[in-house]
């Protein structure tokens, strides 16, 4: 893919993108970042096709109105510069990192002991190499000696060359050592199958709107706010965050008390409970049909305490414990 290349002259900001070597797309990506308790959407931004998932992290991170301390993400995300940046923020990264390339009964990298300490690779059978110095982002190449090599008997399942067995050394390989370890660990698996929460999010955003109805980016991330708003709000509605209106006026006498939700702002239903000698309103339902005359006002925030904060002005005020996200890129086409 060309970063550069125009593919439409009506909507110069569209791109080509693609899933995987099949699932291609033309258009734009969508990144998002969800908080993994409350299940809002934290930060949000449209960028052209081309551009790399990992990315816009830093610009999320830096969008987000609560301190972060741990993000979960997919593979995209697992890089060494990717790594090395939220290592440096203070942020754990529970991301895969991407396996070591295999190629048949080939004896691969993760066959080899590599002692980053000491700066030596020993082979299978016992052989040592030195690592050379770092040398920038620059990849380290450690060559086995040619003569011991020749007379290894799993030189054909270690290399094809005429020379020695080369390895070589990522320049964040005491970041990536690890987590390629922890890839099939229980604990990890645990944690990281949270990330399918993201999926529900992304659904959500797609939802009725597979192709973004507006060109151009700006107004591809003006769209995106709106709809972020939108699922916000209903999403803190459901959570009762939303603080009641003190506007209203407070249940009576002889009235439910009981404060209904509409569009996201908490009012006091006022409408008299039924009598005996009434006919009852069939368009009311009364707060509690086992407690008919409970005139208590129903709480929401008390019935269900937010995870993330109090409200959510104190939410986006950045009030709270550092918190963790979810990671998401959906690619979406252009109208």
């Amino acid at each position: 893919m060309v970063p550069g290349r125009v593919i439409s002259t009506v909507d110069p900001d569209a791109r080509h993108g693609h899933r995987s070597r099949t699932d291609r797309y033309d258009g734009y990506k969508l990144h998002v970042s969800a908080d993994v308790d409350s299940d809002l959407i934290c930060s949000a931004t449209a960028t052209l096709a081309t551009v790399h998932d990992a990315a816009v992290v830093g610009d999320l991170i830096d969008a987000d109105p609560v301190p972060v301390a741990e993000i979960i993400a997919d593979t995209h995300y697992g890089s060494g510069p990717t790594r090395q940046a939220m290592a440096d923020r203070g942020i754990d990264l529970v991301a895969p990192a991407q396996p070591i390339p295999t190629r048949g009964d080939m004896l691969t990298k993760a066959d080899f002991d590599i002692d980053l300490d000491t700066a030596t690779i020993t082979c299978p059978q016992g052989n040592t190499a030195t690592i050379p110095p770092p040398n920038g982002d620059k990849r380290r190449q450690v060559r086995f000696a040619a003569t011991d090599c020749a007379a290894c008997e799993l030189k054909p399942r270690c290399t094809t060359r005429g020379g020695g067995r080369i390895v070589e050394i990522n320049p964040h390989e005491e970041l990536l050592a690890p987590a390629r370890a922890q890839r099939h660990e229980p604990e990890f698996l645990a944690r990281y199958r949270l990330r399918a929460q993201a999926e529900r999010k992304i659904a959500q955003i797609k939802s009725r709107t597979k192709n973004v109805p507006r060109r151009g980016l700006d107004k591809a991330n003006l769209w995106l706010d709106l709809r972020v708003a939108a699922l916000n709000l209903d999403r803190a509605g459901r959570l009762g965050i939303i603080r009641q209106n003190t506007r209203a006026p407070p249940a009576t006498p002889g009235t439910t008390g009981r404060p209904t939700m509409r569009l996201g702002i908490i009012r006091h239903n006022t409408r008299a409970q039924p009598t005996p000698n009434h006919q009852p309103d069939h368009h009311h339902r009364p707060h509690n049909r086992a407690h008919p005359t409970n005139n208590t006002p129903h709480n929401p925030i008390a019935d269900h305490p937010p995870s993330c904060a109090a409200d959510v002005g104190g939410w986006r005020a950045g009030v709270g414990p550092p918190s963790t996200r979810l990671l998401r890129v959906p690619s979406v086409h252009r109208r």
